[in-house]
């Protein structure tokens, strides 16, 4: 059974779906000159003759950024995942080493709520615990699953999963990473 991104990589390889990817470059690389066009003729319009002196130009920037700016950070945001499609269809993308994909792991997978049981050696974390890193008499170490960090209100130390790794192992943050990679 084939994923997604498999049958999506099978398709980008087949020359018509690469010349289309192309063409909508073209025509978004188009439109995005439009809009900066348009933004810029904006600020030289004499739209708002009334405002005079140094806050003319602050309002127009103002007006223009509201009226296109979504649309301009939009159409780059769009341009630029299209363009990085073709590059990886044509092969240009690299990929991911060992390194890269340990490194993925730690900063955007991993969760703090298994992280640090695993280190502590307990089942899970359900209220304060004493802090592992400092000598504590009063729970005072917290875990937050919904932004993925720590907190010890006792010593003031905070963090991610990857701080919490090397506050306690006493570690590189690349030897953290690595050693999360076996977590």
């Amino acid at each position: 059974m084939k994923t997604t991104s498999t049958l999506i990589g099978e398709h980008l390889q087949e020359k018509s779906t690469i010349e289309n990817l192309k063409y909508m470059i073209l025509l978004k690389a188009d439109r995005m000159d439009d809009v900066s066009n348009e933004y810029d003729s904006y600020l030289e319009s004499s739209i708002y003759p009334e405002l005079h002196s140094s806050i003319r130009p602050y309002f127009l920037e103002k007006v223009a950024e509201l009226k296109y700016g979504q649309e301009m950070k939009d159409t780059e945001k769009e341009l630029s995942n299209m363009c990085w499609h073709l590059r990886k269809s044509q092969g240009r993308i690299p990929k991911q080493t060992d390194w890269q994909k340990k490194y993925e792991y730690a900063t955007e997978r991993a969760r703090i709520e298994e992280v640090v049981p695993r280190l502590l050696n307990i089942r899970e974390i359900r209220r304060n615990i004493r802090c592992p890193l400092h000598e504590d008499k009063s729970p005072s170490f917290k875990i937050y699953p919904n932004t993925n960090k720590f907190v010890c209100f006792g010593c003031g130390i905070r963090g991610s999963p990857i701080d919490f790794v090397m506050q306690y192992k006493h570690c590189t943050f690349k030897e953290a990473v690595e050693y999360m990679a076996f977590i």
